[in-house]
């Protein structure tokens, strides 16, 4: 138990970092028509026209196809970082985070009812001290009580029928009626049986430290009564809205999945039949659980597993088709899952940009049109009979614009095993010949990364310095100066490198 709490922690930490890295811009007000805030995208929800992502700095909203973006980062997002987000109708619901002497910690919820024309904010749910003691059906079930923000971090959030669910990590399932006024405890089962109902005679503790099931990730509501609930114990279905549940695990014995930590579930909806899909993650090296993808047509009854070993974090669909986001990139499958073609690279030839984290964090499809969220921008391709998936990508980020002979570096520093350096410059006439190089700080030549090549201009552009030398060896820690040629001109700038 104390072995996976901490894994996510320091899973959580470190993404939490990567959000950081990306969020150099300055805060503004909402309603400000510009570049979304970070290249860090969280979520994407596309609703009729309207795309909203979000990230390490609020969200954003684009009501003309991603040409422009409507900010919202006011006072009641309290802390920026969203980590979990919903959209129905007129109504947005973002769960907060930040780290607390450096633990993962809810920040609560801010929402809005009226497509963000205004914003309410509600504290993290916890419980009181004294409610130790749950009721369901006739028993009496010990409870212990969640009463602060550390390690509660609501890490899924779904309104069905006027109904929100949210999955937490230490407070499990909750279920709301009046859109977070209150909130009621759902029970799953422990990790030691794999099914309860109000009728049985049962004497466990609804504990996130003593079981596996209690600690909530995913949650997918199909309507009033069916819903699904992703932990870290396995995957659990209410037929009676929340009521009673069957779990399903890897240790199930007639219909086991592949890994017990659920972490995304979503819904394929086709004309003969209708799927729910789940991403599985190995907890621990001693089950004999693993990474992969799994679904069901029947309810849990039977699940096929796909992609035995593969870490996918999202699955979405355009009708038959399935993409798969996982950390090397988007698997894409028009077979029924029978093979998957990997797409590992995202590269925009237009802006001469590239994705340089192949983690995928969510997928967004919107007719021919399909949207990707990563740790490093966010992109569009089309899918189509016309046009194949990935033949062409777009590439959008978050960065400060500069004036003429001007440029900075990002992040700076930064650490040549974990990331890479991007060098922002403008070209204020329609082209430029650009050349790029790199000198350690007592001015011998280290790298050349760009040289002579014509970028087209009136518009910010990026090039991105691996923290490597002309022999492809990584560069030792300290100061390092860039210089850039445009035409007869040179900008110079700084990078430090620190491991």
């Amino acid at each position: 138990m104390k072995k996976i709490i901490l894994f996510f922690a320091l899973y959580i930490t470190s993404y939490t970092y990567l959000f950081s890295q990306a969020t150099f811009l300055k805060q503004v007000d909402d309603h400000v028509y510009s570049r979304f805030l970070s290249n860090s995208i969280g979520d994407i929800f596309i609703n009729k026209n309207i795309i909203w992502i979000s990230g390490a700095k609020g969200i954003s909203k684009s009501t003309d196809n991603g040409k422009t973006w409507i900010n919202y980062l006011n006072k009641e997002f309290i802390y920026p970082t969203i980590v979990s987000m919903d959209v129905k109708g007129d109504t947005i619901w973002t769960a907060l985070v930040y780290s607390k002497n450096g633990v993962t910690t809810g920040g609560g919820f801010t929402y809005s009812t009226d497509q963000g024309l205004t914003w309410n904010h509600i504290d993290q749910v916890k419980d009181n001290k004294s409610d130790t003691i749950l009721y369901y059906g006739n028993n009496k079930l010990k409870a212990l009580p969640v009463i602060v923000d550390e390690q509660n971090v609501t890490y899924g959030s779904m309104i069905q029928d006027n109904v929100l669910w949210i999955s937490s990590w230490s407070s499990g399932i909750r279920k709301s009626i009046d859109l977070g006024k209150t909130f009621k405890r759902i029970i799953l089962p422990p990790d030691n049986l794999f099914s309860i109902s109000p009728n049985d005679t049962l004497n466990f503790q609804v504990n996130p430290v003593q079981n596996l099931n209690h600690l909530g990730f995913a949650v997918y509501a199909v309507d009033s009564l069916e819903v699904w609930a992703g932990t870290a114990g396995g995957v659990n279905l209410s037929t009676d809205g929340g009521i009673s549940w069957k779990k399903f695990s890897s240790q199930s014995i007639n219909s086991p999945i592949l890994g017990d930590w659920v972490i995304h579930i979503n819904q394929q909806k086709l004309r003969s039949k209708n799927r729910i899909w789940i991403t599985c993650w190995k907890t621990d090296d001693k089950k004999k659980d693993n990474y992969g993808v799994c679904f069901t047509e029947n309810k849990g009854q039977t699940w096929n597993s796909l992609l035995k070993g593969v870490k996918a974090n999202y699955i979405s669909f355009k009708d038959s088709v399935i993409y798969i986001g996982t950390d090397n990139g988007i698997l894409r499958s028009d077979n029924d899952g029978k093979s998957f073609e990997l797409f590992s690279e995202i590269f925009d030839n237009e802006k001469n940009y590239k994705v340089l984290n192949p983690q995928i964090l969510s997928i967004a499809p919107k007719n021919d049109t399909i949207w990707i969220g990563t740790s490093d921008g966010l992109a569009y391709t089309i899918d189509n009979s016309f046009k194949r998936f990935g033949t062409e990508w777009h590439i959008q980020r978050a960065y400060q614009s500069v004036k003429n002979n001007e440029t900075y570096a990002y992040p700076n520093p930064f650490s040549p095993d974990d990331e890479s350096a991007r060098i922002h410059y403008k070209i204020v006439s329609s082209s430029a010949k650009v050349s790029i190089d790199i000198f350690d700080f007592a001015m011998n030549h280290i790298r050349n990364i760009v040289n002579g090549v014509t970028r087209s201009g009136n518009d910010d552009k990026e090039e991105i310095w691996d923290g490597r030398d002309k022999n492809n060896s990584k560069v030792p820690n300290g100061v390092y100066f860039y210089r850039i040629k445009l035409d007869n001109d040179y900008i110079w700038g700084k990078i430090l490198v620190l491991e």
